[in-house]
């Protein structure tokens, strides 16, 4: 893998916290909603800032690490409009943020919004540290069950 060896430290502390988010959510699926709202709430500062500050980053640090069809766009397309894209990624992850703290109806809209955008994430390899992001939207679709009313009292548990 491209990348992987100067990565490998990083990598291991995303994976190692995304399993880890993964028990807190089956057993404190309340605790990982509150989680996930900062991460995707922080997410999305950290991103529209570094988007306005630097957008060059995005294209240097995740064009080299991604899948063919991924690289291609980012070093085409992406990089020639990456603050427009990264702010509306950064939007984006704001609204999950928002939708995950109202709760209701919308933390599950919220929380199928998470999984898309963190399964979505696959192709960017170990600049995404894959396949914590695939742990992360287990987590978050598994807290979401467990706080949504219409699936209370379902058995959602791990073998």
């Amino acid at each position: 893998m491209h990348g992987f060896s100067e990565n490998l430290a990083p990598w291991i502390v995303a994976n190692v916290l995304g399993l880890a988010v993964v028990v807190v959510a089956f057993g404190r699926p309340s605790v990982a909603r509150w989680m996930f709202a900062l991460l995707f709430g922080g997410a999305g500062v950290f991103n529209a800032a570094l988007a306005l500050r630097d957008p060059a980053t995005y294209v240097t640090g995740f064009g080299r690490l991604a899948a063919p069809a991924y690289r291609g766009f980012i070093e085409g397309f992406f990089a020639e409009h990456t603050t427009p894209i990264v702010l509306s990624i950064a939007l984006a992850q704001a609204t999950i943020a928002a939708m995950l703290a109202m709760g209701g109806r919308n933390l599950t809209r919220g929380a199928i919004a998470a999984v898309v955008f963190l399964v979505a994430l696959s192709p960017l390899g170990v600049g995404a540290a894959f396949p914590s992001n695939l742990f992360l939207a287990l987590a978050v679709a598994v807290a979401a069950m467990q706080l949504d009313e219409r699936f209370v009292g379902m058995p959602v548990e791990a073998h």
